[in-house]
């Protein structure tokens, strides 16, 4: 099974997630975590494919795929600006250099490394209410 991967980026209101397919969006979607996010490009996915059968498009390297995550970490961090990438690092238990590559977008998180920093951001932020 081949994979493809699916670009995740923080929004106002939660993440949304899309699949670039030779320069053009072939899904997309929103949620409030990773998985809502993996379901709905799934959803959204067979959809495009569905149209472009319809349509005699030959989309087949898109049939049979696994969809994984990659969070947009340079975007994140540039949004929050408050967070500080050594202390984060440290406190969310990532190399403090890695981490800071992907900020600057030398790499990007695997979808196992996307989740560890979402769920880190996401106890943080609990933590912080907490104190309110």
């Amino acid at each position: 099974m081949k994979t493809i991967n699916a670009i995740v980026e923080k929004t106002n209101t939660g993440y949304s997630a899309y699949i670039d397919y030779n320069g053009a969006v072939a899904a997309s979607t929103v949620g409030d975590s990773m998985d809502e996010l993996k379901e709905g490009l799934n959803e959204s996915l067979a959809l495009f494919i569905e149209v472009c059968d319809e349509d005699e498009i030959d989309v087949s390297e898109l049939k049979d795929v696994n969809i994984e995550l990659k969070l947009d970490v340079k975007q994140l961090f540039k949004q929050y600006n408050t967070l500080n990438v050594s202390g984060f690092a440290v406190y969310a238990g990532i190399n403090r250099s890695l981490l800071g590559q992907y900020v600057i977008g030398l790499k990007t998180p695997s979808e196992k490394q996307s989740r560890k920093i979402i769920d880190n951001i996401e106890k943080l932020g609990k933590e912080y209410l907490s104190m309110a």
